[in-house]
């Protein structure tokens, strides 16, 4: 049963669209055997799935020193987009279907497929590694860790993971393209501001004075939002 706030972003739009191709997963008898001998080899500490649980995309975070208010619209987008794909397959939780296997946490209230902790974690690593490239694979080997995690812990299938690294590919994809965009739509209205602003000696510079700026996240930050009241205005 789907909690409040996860009902609630059903009815929300994300900003960024993205295209999912059709997925399928094993059946789930078949597929459970692995799941209760993962589960059961499993030894993860209290903190590890704790931390795996609650706070795995602050543990992605802080890998490069970002922080968690500066990602809360990205993160639900992901997390819109994540659970319409459940409720579309509405595939059971594995410890549903046998008395093997339970819940020991409250993140795990919605459809199986795909795996939303195992797509954060992938999505981050993804999109976070694009800006921070140097930290790649720490970024990568912390997301196959809270993927796995779930198996681990009983609330997934195998399959589901698989699905949540697929469905990650294409969100972050989708995010990039629409990042690109945005960059492209500020460079133009950079260079219209710009131009109004440089002397007639100057105005054959206005391209490297962008292309300057462009390359400088925090003033191109501080610009955009004087840009965007000027707008208001």
């Amino acid at each position: 049963m789907l909690e409040l706030t996860k009902k609630e972003l059903l009815n929300e739009s994300p900003s960024f669209e993205v295209k999912f191709s059709k997925m399928t997963y094993p059946d789930n008898k078949k597929e459970l055997p692995k799941v209760i001998q993962i589960a059961g080899k499993s030894k993860l500490t209290d903190k590890e799935k704790n931390d795996y649980d609650e706070n795995h995309i602050k543990l992605m975070l802080d890998i490069v020193g970002e922080k968690r208010p500066d990602w809360d619209q990205f993160a639900k987008d992901v997390d819109i987009h994540i659970l319409r794909l459940k409720m579309k397959y509405g595939r059971p939780r594995p410890y549903e279907i046998t008395d093997k296997l339970k819940s020991e946490t409250d993140t795990s209230k919605s459809p199986s497929f795909p795996s939303g902790h195992a797509t954060e974690g992938y999505v981050f690593a993804k999109v976070l590694g694009n800006k921070y490239p140097k930290k790649q694979k720490e970024l990568d080997s912390m997301a196959e860790k809270i993927a796995m995690s779930r198996v681990q812990m009983g609330l997934h299938f195998p399959s589901d993971i698989e699905a949540g690294k697929k469905v990650a590919e294409l969100i972050a994809n989708a995010y990039s393209s629409e990042d690109i965009k945005k960059s492209k739509d500020w460079e133009k209205i950079l260079k219209i501001k710009v131009r109004r602003n440089l002397s007639p000696g100057m105005q054959k510079d206005i391209d490297y004075v962008v292309a300057r700026l462009m390359k400088e996240p925090t003033l191109l930050e501080e610009i955009m939002k004087i840009l965007t009241l000027e707008e208001e205005e």
